[in-house]
């Protein structure tokens, strides 16, 4: 039978796990077990190729009689949904370097798990089977960016809880945290800004865009990064997803409008003069306030503006696949955004990093060390495994320890901008601009939304 378990190689070092990874590669073989965890290494080409139409009876027929699963993605979501009959709710952690397949993976799982429910017919259950299928790529839409080492790099971590009763998929929910809402106003060179702007501007219809007052290759050309040529593509398909998800077109074009307003914005010059600054050219501005009706400061409006809107969509989406009664199990999906060293590593990529630590902690407790304490018990080691434990680092970056910057991570070396983490996160809006937001004409900014002293639009729609 072939080898498909790590824990079952007759010598364990990093030299021995990466050749057999490597291996099984070079066979088209991406993953791997170690232990009850999967490991998935990223092939970067289409691994349709690398799978068979019967894979999924195949995994479903060997749970049922109890043997050992292949090594696949989708085997890890059967033994969750298997888990569940336990009556003891399930958790599937997605952990890993940025660009190396964890979003991909989290597709995997949600489709497979829908895929089950769908081999009855159920009517309304498909429909939000539909809509828990098409949450995901929304949300990277608007919560996703390219930057220097990942084409589609989550900028937000995500918690999918998935809603059963009776051994059925009732609904879910979705859990943001970590939002990098910096990214509207600030990218490093060869990054972009999330991708729906570069999708608005390419899938948008040129009169529409001339209503929101843009032009689409100037428009595109400002912007940070080059545009993909799957751009418009991509819009059609996040458009699709607001309308599965129930947005109306009304709400579907308003929320085009702000991103307009936000695209404006960007433009905004703005220069001192003695002890005051004015605005170099009125056009942007007047746009932006046609479109908003507000007059802003730039940087930090705009950032507050886009960080309502994410999560605006995110309360939006979370009433459309609510369970309609109580559901007494859940199956959480994690995924996190994946450590990464960019040109300038500011506090969202500390905040990012330290989760991805924490991550990798919990692995070395939950199969390293069970590894090595089962192993030693039974004779099997004369000393311990050596492997590079992050405990260090992690009592630097939250114990007493006098500075978190300039630390070496097990993946490298990664310098912090201590100089940023202040002027990229001054989120104090101005009363002024408190009191503008409040009364503007936009049906999506029509109410407040307060985090702390902060105020946040877009709670005023008729929706969540």
């Amino acid at each position: 039978m072939e080898l498909s378990d790590l824990s079952k190689l007759p010598s364990i070092t990093e030299e021995s796990i990466i050749a057999y990874l490597k291996s099984r590669l070079l066979s088209n073989v991406i993953y791997t077990w170690a232990g009850t965890n999967l490991i998935a290494v990223n092939p970067f080409q289409d691994v349709g190729t690398f799978e068979h139409p019967e894979l999924n009876q195949l995994i479903q027929q060997l749970d049922g009689i109890g043997s050992p699963l292949p090594a696949h993605v989708h085997s890890i979501a059967q033994m969750a949904y298997h888990g569940l009959a336990t009556g003891i709710d399930q958790a599937v952690i997605i952990s890993g370097e940025s660009g190396a397949g964890k979003t991909f993976s989290a597709h995997r799982l949600l489709h497979y798990l829908v895929q089950l429910e769908e081999r009855g017919d159920r009517g309304a259950g498909h429909a939000m089977e539909q809509k828990l299928n098409v949450s995901s790529p929304l949300l990277e839409a608007f919560g996703n960016a390219r930057t220097t080492s990942n084409g589609n790099s989550s900028r937000f971590c995500k918690l999918f809880r998935l809603s059963y009763s009776d051994g059925s998929l009732r609904g879910g929910s979705v859990h943001t945290c970590l939002f990098e809402k910096t990214r509207v106003t600030w990218q490093s060179g060869g990054e972009r800004s999330f991708h729906i702007f570069y999708q608005l501007l390419a899938g948008l219809p040129a009169a529409s865009l001339r209503t929101l007052g843009l032009e689409r290759w100037p428009a595109l050309a400002a912007l940070a990064g080059r545009p993909g040529a799957g751009d418009a593509t991509a819009f059609a398909v996040t458009e699709a997803a607001m309308a599965e998800l129930g947005l109306s077109g009304a709400q579907r074009a308003a929320v085009f409008a702000v991103l307009a307003a936000l695209l404006h914005l960007g433009r905004l010059v703005v220069v001192p003069e003695g002890d005051r600054f004015r605005v170099e050219q009125d056009a942007p501005l007047l746009a932006a306030s046609r479109l908003m009706g507000v007059l802003a400061r730039r940087d930090c409006l705009a950032r507050e503006l886009y960080d309502g809107l994410f999560r605006w969509l995110v309360d939006w989406v979370n009433v459309q696949i609510a369970p309609a009664d109580a559901a007494p199990r859940t199956l959480s999906l994690l995924d996190i955004s994946g450590f990464e060293s960019l040109e300038c590593n500011s506090l969202e990529q500390l905040c990012i990093n330290y989760a991805n630590e924490r991550l990798q902690q919990f692995f070395l407790a939950s199969f390293l060390r069970r590894l090595e304490a089962a192993f030693l018990e039974e004779g099997l080691l004369g000393a311990r495994l050596e492997y590079a434990d992050n405990e260090p680092l992690l009592a630097a970056l939250d114990g007493p320890a006098p500075s978190v910057f300039g630390a070496v991570d097990e993946c490298g070396p990664v310098a912090y901008d201590a100089r940023r983490l202040i002027d990229k996160n001054r989120d104090r809006v101005d009363p002024c601009l408190t009191a503008l937001l409040a009364g503007s004409s936009a049906p999506l900014s029509a109410r407040r939304r307060v985090r702390a002293a902060a105020t946040r639009c877009w709670r005023g729609y008729s929706g969540p």
